[in-house]
């Protein structure tokens, strides 16, 4: 009785796993025609903006160089983490008959349905309609519109699950691993090793009495290791260590207190008031509610886990570090990167608020998703 009572846990948990990817697909589907796109799942609809830079990486490689019209300034593709286009070059080159762009769509929806999965494994004791909670916190995370397309997001974001699931068993040279890789898979995955590098410091100092724990260090080290990858990288293939920095530094990327920016991005949400575009800045507000709201519950002592001190940094940095450098740094393509978060929280929380977030999620995946999809987003 017992296995048979195993086997049919395992059957419904992966029915459900099956139907929210179906509500994944169903919902690119919805909405790339409701954008008035009808190419289906092709590169006419998922290929928007820097997805032809990633494409570029794929065929190309790095490269930089004087802009044409500003030679005081570097352009190029360098700016673009290297691990996502690399991985679609090596498939490409294994399955040449495949189209680079569809390669790069396939393997978006294959890291969503890995995710999706993966869940189930990092939080395994949940019940049917939690685990069904968990997904659609996931599939309709704050730019979640990013996981269809031709963007590194769906990949980076298997990653950091992957991270959580070993960081919450303690196996932390695996976890070092995944932390490597997350690290080379998007620009802004070096707020990770801020993170990481908090946590143990405070563990350091607070938990294991000034003794150094050797896999936490591993861990830390791993994770600059990432970033140090693709400094050589960079030197190889353009001659400049720091190519990331010369093409973002065009961008006007500084680091400031995020409170900064607010004030740009409240007058930007007035001037849009009744307007499509204003559901970015209602987006971005509503992010700060709950980032802020999450790391108040997570501090509680009653709700802190053992490595809870990463789970708050991770929660308030990667909404904090983006939204500082510049009013219009893409924080609607970034905030999917907390999708980890959600998913643990709507298992811990009160299932009536789960449902509620989610909705909002779901409000909000509609105008964002139409404005990816006209290219009014990048």
């Amino acid at each position: 009785m017992g296995t048979i009572q195993i086997n049919k846990t395992i059957l419904i948990k992966i029915g459900i796993g099956l139907l929210s990817f179906a509500i994944f697909i169903l919902f690119g589907k919805y909405i790339s025609e409701a954008g008035n796109c009808w190419g289906g799942f092709t590169s006419e609809c998922w290929s928007r903006w820097d997805s032809a830079l990633y494409l570029d990486v794929a065929q190309n490689g790095h490269n930089l160089f004087h802009c044409p019209d500003y030679p005081e300034s570097w352009c190029g593709n360098a700016g673009w983490a290297p691990v996502y286009p690399f991985l679609m070059r090596f498939l490409h080159f294994i399955f040449p008959g495949i189209e680079m762009a569809m390669i790069g769509i396939y393997l978006s929806h294959f890291f969503v349905f890995a995710s999706i999965f993966m869940i189930g494994l990092w939080l395994p004791n949940l019940k049917w309609h939690q685990y069904l909670l968990a997904n659609l916190a996931y599939i309709f995370a704050s730019g979640n519109i990013y996981l269809h397309a031709i963007f590194p997001m769906s990949m980076l974001v298997f990653l950091l699950i992957l991270l959580f699931y070993f960081l919450d068993k303690s196996q932390f040279i695996l976890a070092g691993l995944i932390a490597y890789f997350a690290v080379l898979t998007y620009s802004i995955g070096f707020i990770l090793i801020l993170c990481i590098g908090i946590w143990f410091l405070h563990d350091f100092f607070y938990i294991e009495k000034r003794k150094i724990n050797y896999r936490k260090l591993f861990l830390f080290l791993a994770s600059i290791a990432g970033i140090l990858t693709w400094f050589v990288y960079d030197y190889i293939t353009t001659g400049h260590w720091n190519a990331l920095f010369l093409i973002q530094f065009k961008y006007g990327h500084n680091f400031n207190m995020p409170w900064k920016h607010m004030a740009t991005r409240y007058k930007d949400l007035l001037q849009h008031w009744g307007t499509m575009d204003m559901w970015n800045e209602i987006q971005n507000f509503f992010l700060w509610i709950l980032v802020l709201s999450s790391c108040v519950y997570m501090s509680i002592k009653k709700n802190r886990r053992p490595n809870w001190i990463f789970y708050l940094m991770f929660t308030f940095l990667f909404l904090a570090v983006p939204y500082s450098t510049s009013a219009i740094t893409a924080i609607f393509r970034n905030s999917i990167v907390l999708a980890p978060i959600w998913i643990y929280l709507s298992q811990k929380v009160n299932w009536k608020l789960s449902v509620l977030v989610i909705l909002l999620f779901v409000l909000l995946s509609y105008p964002m998703g139409i404005l990816f999809i006209q290219s009014r987003i990048i």
